[in-house]
């Protein structure tokens, strides 16, 4: 098969203060001032491109526009996701009014609520929807025939045996601290860790280590060996590290992120599971662990994921692909400007 990478801008993310908070509000306006605003010169170049190269489907896992652009080119798009945008600046518009984060002249909070209520129409006009655990709802506008519960869907674990390769102790205690991508200035201390623990790192430097048993990891660590190596993981919720602690039966102890609504879905499979522990950021920032450290280390393999779905990863790939097939093979797609 032939690849061909291209970079276009169809959804600009949220935007991140730091690791833990999130700005709802130039979240929202940038897809508005970046995307919305450019909408229809958007849909024009990607149509023409899609048809210039006899795309067949639009895979996507939360661009509103990517089912858009599909149903006008008269071909299908399928959401494979836990989220779509719509549902999160929605919510941000929300969270903003709610917490008088910022107030709006009465355009252009019309303008706000129009770019979500074409979003949610957007989204609507896909062909399918494999949903994975953690899921926040699909908008009022999408059939629910079209949704198909998806898996758990993480890396495989390839080492088992790092642990004793990176010459812990068998009578210690692991842990990996680690924030998803975001290099964080780290202001550790030896005291921050219970006696007989050490602790990983992950996107941070040697000089940040404030005694031997704290050790960097490289920046291409292939996490999902440190997650099963470790007795506990630090850090905040995200789709991989939920999934991939999950997996390796792994708990999390999690700082609480700031404004951002995916957080609490996948929130509910971790105390579900009692797989995860929340720590405020003022404990975590005064390297207050070691109780929640002590709590979590008792729920390490306690649980299991071979019900609801929640396939090893091969399987789960493999059920991600059924599903798609599935999903392309009934029904016809057929043009239309009509959006």
């Amino acid at each position: 098969m032939d690849l061909e990478a291209r970079e276009v801008l169809l959804d600009t993310g949220g935007i991140q203060i730091d690791s833990i908070r999130l700005d709802p509000l130039r979240s929202v306006e940038a897809y508005y001032e970046k995307v919305h605003s450019k909408r229809q010169e958007l849909l024009d170049q990607e149509v023409a491109w899609v048809k210039s190269r006899d795309v067949s489907f639009i895979l996507t896992d939360a661009s509103p526009l990517a089912s858009a652009i599909a149903h006008l080119a008269g071909i299908k798009s399928i959401f494979v996701t836990n989220f779509t945008w719509d549902f999160v600046f929605d919510a941000m518009l929300k969270m903003v009014l709610n917490e008088n984060i910022a107030t709006f002249s009465e355009q252009r909070l019309q303008e706000l609520h129009e770019m979500i209520e074409q979003s949610k129409r957007d989204v609507a006009h896909c062909d399918g929807v494999v949903h994975y655990p953690g899921q926040a709802p699909m908008n009022e506008y999408v059939d629910v025939k079209k949704i198909f519960d998806g898996p758990l869907i993480r890396r495989p674990i390839r080492n088992v045996h790092l642990r004793e390769e990176l010459g812990i102790p068998h009578d210690a205690k692991l842990l990996l601290l680690g924030f998803g991508g975001h290099t964080t200035n780290w202001q550790l201390k030896d005291e921050f860790l219970p006696p007989g623990w050490h602790c990983l790192v992950l996107r941070a430097e040697e000089s940040q280590m404030p005694s031997p048993r704290f050790r960097v990891l490289p920046h291409d660590s292939y996490v999902p060996d440190y997650i099963y190596a470790a007795d506990a993981v630090l850090g905040k919720i995200g789709y991989g590290f939920v999934s991939e602690c999950l997996g390796a039966g792994t708990p999390l102890i999690y700082v609480p992120r700031i404004h951002w609504p995916e957080e609490v879905f996948l929130e509910m499979i971790l105390k579900k599971k009692n797989a995860g522990i929340a720590i405020s950021l003022d404990d975590f920032q005064e390297g207050r662990w070691a109780s929640f450290m002590e709590e979590a280390v008792r729920y390490r393999r306690s649980w299991t994921i071979d019900t609801e779905g929640w396939k090893v990863p091969s399987d789960a790939t493999q059920s991600t692909i059924a599903l798609i097939e599935e999903i392309f093979a009934s029904g016809n797609s057929v043009p239309s400007s009509e959006l």
